[in-house]
């Protein structure tokens, strides 16, 4: 899958980084295609099949909550195996230092099976376990909200997400030799997206604080005949929970379409959720905050007319939907 954040690296540059983390190559490293973010190699080595990932290497390619993302991904499969029985890729060997090669990587377990999405699992039960996966994450609380631990409380943290996204795309503007238009339209969702969340700032200040896994559908998912693991949480953050219930199903864009998912989420020992005025709020901060992520997100990934920038393009509907919603409460 193409994006210009993947860096472009040769077989021989991936051996010798395993060479250099004590791993001894018995196969040639064949690149994993799937993804959108970071390079990926299928690599056999002495001590089994593993996976590398290797981050961009051009930080003009990034949205600001992107940067150090590796580090969180691997902090999230130490807190995941932890304090959880969801299964994880083991972590084996990383380096963040930048010192030898322009890019952060790390080297993992792979996880032989299909990912969720080519599996027979049928529709209910693959949302059944994601519904008992997302149970397991809301139970993990954190020490400060954000991407990073960093914010006092939900709406410090959410505001600041908004706006980092926000200032991302006025970045973008300079640069862009079309779509300016398109781009200050969906900027100026954004900026009434902010505005919002201010109208909002005692609610979001109430929020519960945490782990959000915000990225779990079926191609996140492997399942190895046995059982079903999760990769790729480069989206995982704490703070509001209703967040993940934004993701399940994320063409469904208001709570009243999510009964199904909400009592099932209930009944794999989830919170509870009300469908109320705070709740909707809540919802549609959350479904207005992934809309513009994905909208702004296309300028630094892809160009038209690319697929996948088009998919992304077409968030502006449930952008529009969520901040009008947020602006009639």
């Amino acid at each position: 899958m193409g994006s210009r954040t993947k860096v472009t690296i040769t077989a021989e540059k991936v051996k010798e980084l395993f060479s250099a983390a004590g791993f001894n190559v018995t196969g040639e490293p064949i690149p994993v295609t799937e993804g959108e973010f970071n390079a990926i190699f299928s690599v056999p080595t002495d001590r089994g099949e593993t996976i590398i990932k290797l981050s961009p290497d051009n930080e003009d390619n990034l949205l600001t909550y992107e940067k150090g993302i590796m580090k969180r991904e691997i902090d999230f499969y130490s807190l995941i195996s932890d304090k959880t029985d969801i299964p994880v890729p083991r972590v084996l060997y990383s380096d963040l230092s930048k010192s030898a090669v322009s890019y952060e990587w790390f080297i993992m377990d792979k996880i032989s099976g299909k990912t969720l999405d080519k599996t027979d699992f049928s529709n209910t039960q693959k949302q059944k376990i994601i519904l008992d996966i997302l149970a397991k994450h809301h139970k993990l609380r954190g020490d400060g909200y954000g991407y990073n631990g960093e914010y006092d409380n939900w709406y410090d943290a959410i505001r600041a997400m908004i706006t980092n996204l926000y200032r991302d795309g006025e970045n973008k503007l300079n640069s862009l030799k079309y779509g300016k238009a398109f781009l200050k339209k969906e900027l100026s969702l954004g900026a009434r997206l902010i505005n919002a969340v201010d109208k909002n700032k005692e609610l979001l200040k109430s929020i519960d604080c945490t782990l959000v896994n915000f990225d779990l559908w079926d191609k996140n998912m492997i399942f190895d005949g046995e059982k079903v693991y999760i990769i790729d949480p480069e989206r995982a953050f704490f703070g509001d929970f209703i967040s993940d219930i934004v993701i399940t199903d994320i063409m469904k864009t208001s709570l009243s379409q999510k009964k199904g998912i909400i009592e099932e989420y209930k009944k794999a020992g989830g919170k509870d959720i009300e469908i109320n005025r705070d709740t909707e709020i809540r919802f549609n901060i959350m479904l207005g905050y992934i809309s513009f992520l994905m909208v702004v997100e296309k300028y630094y990934r892809y160009s038209f007319p690319d697929p996948y920038f088009i998919r992304n393009a077409y968030m502006i509907k449930p952008l529009k939907k969520a901040v009008k919603a947020l602006e009639n409460k």
